[in-house]
């Protein structure tokens, strides 16, 4: 688990969590639709996740959003989402980078914002059926499906890719 505060951002505390084997996808996606405020977070597929670099960027970008008040989506973890991905449509993005039935690693993340409590990671344990790792993020990507998502089949060198992804998320 890692807490992250951006120097632009000093009132933003960021917990970025990373789970394998993860047991209960199905019912976690179907709380989030429900509204559930216990399931606060950015659930995201960890397959769609590249690096830390690109996980990174759509913080930062979701963060930038936020204070123009330029979000498409409803709440910073859909922002969040929808800013790890290429899509115009957020229920693309949500289809790609969300958490599906059939996950078994997974990316959480919360962003608490001023006068918000900082999350507690008791709580996330109680949330996700799997195993907390400390593994670097992007180790469980499956690089040919962020290709075929960014459309860079082309892409030979996949050292390229991060700084790419990352690059057309502060772009867009």
């Amino acid at each position: 688990m890692t807490t992250l505060v951006l120097p632009q951002f000093p009132e933003t505390k960021i917990l970025i969590a990373q789970y394998q084997n993860v047991k209960n996808a199905r019912t976690i996606r179907e709380e989030l639709i429900k509204g559930n405020l216990q399931f606060n977070y950015a659930f995201i597929n960890a397959e769609t996740v590249a690096s830390e670099t690109h996980l990174n960027s759509a913080i930062y970008r979701t963060l930038i959003n936020h204070k123009n008040k330029t979000m498409k989506a409803k709440t910073l973890h859909s922002e969040l989402i929808f800013n790890l991905s290429p899509f115009k449509n957020i229920m693309d993005a949500f289809k790609k980078f969300g958490i599906a039935d059939e996950c078994s690693n997974i990316i959480v993340v919360r962003i608490s914002g001023d006068g918000e409590t900082e999350p507690e990671i008791g709580n996330l344990d109680s949330v996700v059926e799997g195993e907390r790792t400390e593994e670097p993020i992007g180790l469980h990507c499956s690089t040919a499906l962020v290709k075929k998502i960014f459309k860079l089949n082309g892409l030979r060198d996949d050292l390229d890719l991060s700084t790419l992804i990352s690059g057309s998320i502060q772009l867009r």
